[in-house]
């Protein structure tokens, strides 16, 4: 992750470059509260979320979209694993458990139909924390069908439900709020623009907000001048441009995005160095031809 976009101790809320980096994310219509409640929580839990680790999406329902912050299993187990460790408290998990239509519990899961339900137990210091999910409360479906990853494989999407909530029974002070995508696969994403929608705004002049990250990360490498910025942006996008307020929405988020940043930076810094060397060398021939014109008019005042 480049330290640019790293969460600082010292932030108490997103800086415009990293609000830029979520908008590509698709963190774009989030309230002010919505985005101080996320970056409290990646603060908080150390998760990285401009890796995705942890993010915000906006769900739809009973007909209202409601933001939400969900994590991996994997991003729970290292919250979890962080906190048992500053604690010096033990943590494991016993076998996962399945039931089937009768309530019969199985440690092994072979039957072609899904579980009923599935039990999770988590061990932390001398606690134990049970959980059970039922496999009715939380399966994905389309038109009476299980859909996707709930219908090849039923038994490890509800274990995964199950251990989720186990963690949290566990960690409460760490896991609070904080849900995977797999136990929000009932409520429904909030649509995304239409394809003609984002092709008008990726075509819009790049926001303020965009502009200044871009002539940021310019600075950043090197670029003293507005020549040198407009001369370097003209490289990166293939045309002539002046400056970053020429940008368009798609330019500026490419220039910026988080995940080639690091590339993008040393691709300037590497421009500028070959400018650099070119202005040096044409300098060296001016100077050359200067040195000839004076030893010419030096020999011809001597015949």
């Amino acid at each position: 992750m480049s330290t640019v976009l790293a969460i600082r101790d010292d932030q108490t809320e997103f800086d415009d470059r990293q609000l830029a980096a979520l908008a590509q994310l698709g963190v774009q219509d989030a309230a002010p509260a919505d985005l101080a409640l996320f970056f409290n929580q990646a603060q908080r839990t150390g998760l990285n979320p401009f890796s995705r680790q942890i993010y915000m999406i906006g769900r739809r329902s009973g007909g209202q979209v409601k933001q939400t912050i969900q994590v991996g299993i994997d991003g729970l187990r290292l919250v979890a694993r962080r906190a048992a460790d500053r604690a010096g408290e033990v943590l494991s998990m016993e076998d996962t458990l399945w039931a089937d239509a009768s309530g019969q519990w199985h440690d092994l899961w072979l039957s072609p139909q899904p579980p009923a339900a599935a039990k999770v137990t988590v061990i932390r210091g001398g606690g134990r924390f049970s959980a059970v999910a039922m496999f009715s409360e939380y399966a994905q479906s389309y038109n009476g069908k299980l859909s996707g990853v709930w219908a090849s494989k039923p038994a490890l999407m509800i274990a995964k439900c199950a251990e989720a909530l186990a963690l949290r029974k566990a960690f409460p002070a760490d896991l609070s709020n904080l849900y995977t995508d797999d136990e929000m696969s009932t409520a429904e994403p909030v649509s995304q623009a239409t394809p003609r929608e984002r092709v008008q705004d990726s075509n819009a002049q790049a926001t303020a907000g965009l502009q200044a990250n871009v002539n940021a990360l310019l600075k950043e490498a090197g670029v003293s001048s507005r020549q040198e910025a407009g001369a370097a942006l003209s490289y990166l996008v293939g045309h002539t441009v002046s400056g970053a307020h020429e940008l368009t929405v798609a330019q500026a988020r490419e220039i910026i995005n988080p995940r080639r940043l690091d590339a993008t930076r040393q691709k300037i810094r590497d421009y500028l160095t070959e400018q650099a060397q070119k202005v040096e060398q044409s300098e060296q021939v001016i100077d050359v031809e200067v040195v000839q014109d004076e030893l010419t008019e030096e020999g011809e005042a001597h015949v």
